[in-house]
């Protein structure tokens, strides 16, 4: 589970770059490897409220935006999100399982013991 989480991860920050790098395209900001690092801390406040309006937006309206390119990457890194999320899930899921099964080894003991 550790391998899948950790490639999900790299995925997501490989998307968050790329709409980085489109967003600073589109506003006439250039490359963001050359960025002054104050430019680049405001570029990223400006995709993290994008991600959010997305995401109000793709809700609100049942999953309807209108097919841009930006909306397109947006989509791509949500649906990462909720991979790592699902895959969290299972790892929280297969614990609590697992400690159930302690639980239950441990009520036998003094029943039996």
């Amino acid at each position: 589970m550790d391998e899948r989480l950790h490639e999900l991860r790299r995925q997501l920050d490989q998307k968050t770059t790329e709409i980085e790098s489109l967003v600073a395209t589109e506003q006439g900001i250039g490359s963001i490897e050359n960025m002054d690092p104050s430019d680049y801390e405001r570029l990223q406040q400006d995709v993290e409220e994008l991600l959010e309006q997305w995401e109000e937006t793709a809700q609100e309206e049942s999953g309807h935006v209108e097919d841009t390119p930006l909306n397109r990457l947006l989509a791509e890194r949500f649906d990462i999100e909720q991979q790592i999320l699902a895959t969290k899930g299972k790892e929280v899921a297969n614990e609590h399982y697992l400690e159930d099964e302690e639980v239950d080894d441990d009520e036998t003991d003094t029943q039996w013991g």
